[in-house]
């Protein structure tokens, strides 16, 4: 076990005993953003454009961080009356990348309405 990154061998040596590098990996969850209750169609349309909007962010910034296994699903249909329009977003991120400065580009980029699990 390597607790010092200057113990750790060089992996492209042939002789080296490493047979297999592992990182920490994370399954998380985001979910982008919760709308208002008994909304006007003209906000309902509003809400579905900044959904699309946000969804595509968070995207991105899964992908700039080595993002694999990446799934989104819509978790609320509602009705024209009333409505909730948010999507889950899923992936597998190494542990090493969401350490640094994740969370904050997560509550930036979706304006501060997206969570992360």
């Amino acid at each position: 076990m390597i607790s010092n990154p200057t113990e750790f061998p060089d992996t492209s040596d042939t002789s080296s005993k490493v047979k297999e590098v592992q990182e920490p990996i994370v399954n998380a969850s985001i979910i982008v953003p919760e709308g208002q209750r008994s909304l006007t169609m003209a906000r309902i349309i509003w809400l579905m454009f900044q959904l699309s909007e946000y969804l595509g962010e968070m995207m991105s910034l899964c992908f700039a961080h080595r993002a694999e296994n990446l799934d989104y699903r819509y978790l609320d249909a509602g009705n024209a009356s009333e409505t909730s329009a948010r999507a889950i977003l899923t992936c597998c991120l190494p542990l090493s990348e969401i350490v640094t400065d994740f969370f904050d580009q997560l509550k930036s980029r979706s304006s501060g309405y997206a969570s992360f699990e």
